[in-house]
């Protein structure tokens, strides 16, 4: 008896933990998962955009410069001739007065300002002759003649047509870097033949301080990192080659495709990385996020969330198993205390009867049940002994059905009590099945009665798969009272629940619909799992296996068998799926009302 009373316990634990407890800590885990994924996304899609945004303010910068330098480069045309500015550079290189060289630089530089004041981060343009003489606007030019002259922008500026613009992108200032920067960004021109005799190329520099304003007034969120890289994979916002950025991006995806996001973890490093190309130029904005600055928030919130549902779960698991030792294990108890005495012959055994509840009456059946035992000994007691003790111990051993649904009906009460909605509902849906299969009367039932079998099959199959399916009921009102054969639809509702779908991630769709073709009936079971292929539905139908169910001791072939003994060759199962788009079972039988239950019956 002790194993016994651990075993109810363990029972009674065991159905806690798997629909209280377990279901919410799995949804918990789900849902975290789900929230941690979702702001991922989100935060990357909008950094993306961020970054998308930043590459076009670049781009615009850069356009600005590029057709200031073109403008400029092609000043060479209008109607005052010597008023612009190619002829008097020209002019410029020729001189030999100072004077003159003083009313040309006066000219040449109001010009100039005309074409860029709308921007301070010129740092200087400088009109290099073949002679290594150059004319300096602004500034003196950051680095000698020659020395642009071997840089590779240099040879693919001259290997162009005359007139062309060229980005020479990021240049080491060698001459001047205390007073004009490290760096600046190069843009150089190849001025057209029109109107030039003497000048070799045009170069601008602008100053590097204008990138950081293409994404300072832009938030990256949380905490990142702007990187723009030259399509030479030269590091425009740190210093040079060995930029540890330019190691993590070498074999990524950023060199290759114009834009996107990804996610880098190697030696300790998880980030999340989106990256964008500037059209221009070339250039590659990247922007770099530590992966656990945006899910800390998340993290810390589901961590208190899980102690405060395992506090919960813990002292809402001390007041059941109190609750449920008193109000159903002590009763329990008692009757088996009592029953282990007529089991040993002692009819005499009764129990105190306390309150009104359901084991109230279990108590008072059990005391009947002894009271009628006592009258049946007193009864036969002149027959032989040994007729005297079988039939006892047949009483002794009798299960009366009804204590089965009585106890049933007891768990349910208990479970409405305590507010187990789920274990009561379970409950009577299994106490109604138990009912049907242990009717052994009539052979045919309405469809209204079928449909509700059906309702009660489909909720306790809920349970077993996690609400991975729905079932959806179209009865006309008047095709309710219509009589089929008794349990011929769940075996085709099962199939549909266990084997239609594949996807644990995807809620199965079933349809059940009636409707009337002439004097036929026709009951059409739909869903939009997996499908079969055709030869899966012709092995299907002519398979005579069945499952050992206790609801389904007959499979869908039986159930076609079961139709066609019943109503003839002309009615039965037929299915119609393809793989990928779904499965229809249909079934046709003959039209028969309720008032033609007996004839069916016949």
């Amino acid at each position: 008896m002790p194993i016994l009373r651990k075993s109810f316990m363990f029972k009674f634990l065991l159905i806690f933990m798997l629909f209280i407890p377990l279901p919410m800590f799995l949804a918990k885990s789900y849902l975290s998962g789900k929230i941690v994924d979702e702001l991922v996304k989100t935060n990357q899609n909008k950094n993306l955009q961020l970054t998308e945004q930043i590459a076009a303010n670049i781009e615009e910068t850069m356009r600005k410069f590029i057709f200031t330098a073109a403008s400029v480069n092609f000043d060479s045309e209008g109607l005052n001739y010597e008023d612009t500015i190619i002829p008097a550079l020209n002019r410029w290189h020729d001189a030999k007065d100072e004077y003159e060289k003083l009313q040309l630089s006066d000219q040449i530089n109001k010009k100039m300002n005309y074409y860029f004041n709308y921007t301070t981060d010129l740092l200087g343009a400088f009109f290099v002759f073949p002679d290594n003489r150059y004319y300096g606007y602004r500034n003196s030019i950051p680095n000698e003649p020659d020395e642009l002259r071997v840089m590779e922008w240099y040879g693919k500026l001259k290997g162009g047509s005359p007139g062309s613009v060229s980005v020479a992108g990021k240049v080491r200032n060698t001459l001047n870097p205390l007073t004009q920067g490290e760096y600046t960004i190069g843009v150089a021109a190849y001025p057209p033949d029109t109107g030039n005799q003497n000048i070799d190329f045009i170069y601008f520099a602008f100053k590097t301080d204008w990138l950081e304003t293409a994404y300072t007034d832009l938030k990256l969120s949380h905490i990142g990192q702007v990187d723009i890289f030259t399509s030479e994979r030269q590091s425009l916002t740190r210093g040079d080659r060995s930029d540890p950025m330019l190691e993590l991006l070498k074999d990524s995806p950023v060199w290759e495709r114009k834009y996107g996001s990804f996610r880098y973890r190697s030696g300790g490093r998880d980030l999340l990385i989106n990256y964008y190309t500037v059209e221009n130029t070339g250039w590659k904005v990247v922007s770099t996020i530590a992966y656990g600055e945006l899910t800390n928030s998340v993290q810390k919130i589901v961590g208190l969330t899980s102690l405060v549902l395992l506090a919960v779960t813990l002292l809402y698991l001390i007041v059941f198993v109190i609750s449920a030792t008193t109000t159903v294990l002590v009763p329990i108890k008692r009757l088996i205390r009592q029953m282990r005495k007529v089991q040993q012959g002692n009819f005499k055994a009764a129990l105190t009867i306390n309150g009104n509840d359901e084991f109230a009456h279990l108590h008072g059946a059990f005391n009947s049940m002894v009271t009628e035992i006592q009258l049946l000994i007193r009864n036969i007691e002149n027959e032989k002994q040994e007729k005297l003790l079988m039939e006892i111990r047949a009483l002794q051993y009798q299960i009366n059905p009804h204590f089965l649904f009585n106890t049933l009906h007891s768990i349910s009460v208990m479970a409405k009590t305590f507010g187990i909605y789920n274990i009561r509902l379970m409950t009577e849906s299994l106490t109604n099945l138990l009912h049907n299969t242990m009717d052994k009367g009539d052979h045919v039932i309405t469809i209204e009665e079928e449909m509700q079998l059906l309702n009660h099959y489909a909720y306790l199959m809920a349970f077993r798969y996690q609400d991975k399916f729905e079932v959806a009921f179209d009865v006309p009102v008047e095709l309710q009272d219509a009589v089929i054969l008794k349990f011929l639809l769940q075996p085709v509702l099962e199939n549909a629940i266990i084997h239609a779908s594949d996807d644990p991630f995807r809620k199965l769709h079933i349809q059940v619909r009636v409707h009337r073709a002439d004097q036929s009936l026709l009951i059409e079971i739909t869903d939009d799992g997996q499908g079969m292929t055709a030869d899966k539905v012709d092995t299907l139908l002519e398979s005579s296996q069945h499952q050992s169910d206790a609801f389904n001791k007959i499979g869908i072939h039986n159930v076609h068998r079961r139709i066609r003994l019943t109503y003839g060759e002309r009615y039965g199962v037929r299915i119609r799926s393809e793989w990928g788009s779904g499965t229809t079972v249909s079934l046709e039988l003959p039209y028969l009302e309720r008032q033609s239950k007996e004839d069916a019956d016949a």
